[in-house]
């Protein structure tokens, strides 16, 4: 389990930071005065992931999503639920992939599978 949640740590963290995708914007910010009567007085940008970057982090709703779980004694499993969570690892018929996942499971193999020897040889 403690490989899991490094894998979701790994994923989760690599949504933050810079990315260097396109900038766009999102929507805009609106007066609470009411002698303005909600009038636009600013615009949200969003700086979007380039292609092979991971997701660059907007509403969090992905990088919250993420879970470790163990399916067997000896199975664990790093999953999310959103269905843009695929899409976005693996690309999809109009946008090239932003891997989080694999990349976050690549970097703990090394650490992982030393433990297991360590285990094993103990035994």
């Amino acid at each position: 389990m403690a490989t899991c949640h490094r894998i979701e740590g790994r994923a989760k963290i690599s949504m933050t930071g810079p990315k260097h995708g396109r900038t766009y914007r999102k929507g805009a910010i609106k007066s609470r005065r009411k002698a303005d009567k909600g009038a636009t007085i600013a615009y949200k940008f969003h700086r979007a992931s380039a292609p092979g970057e991971p997701p660059a982090r907007d509403t969090g709703a992905l990088a919250n999503s993420i879970r470790a779980k163990m399916v067997t004694t000896t199975v664990g499993m790093v999953y999310t639920d959103m269905e843009y969570g695929a899409v976005l690892e693996f690309g999809g018929a109009k946008m090239r992939e932003r891997p989080y996942m694999g990349p976050a499971g690549d970097a703990e193999r090394s650490r992982h599978t030393s433990e297991i020897e360590r285990v094993v040889k103990g035994l």
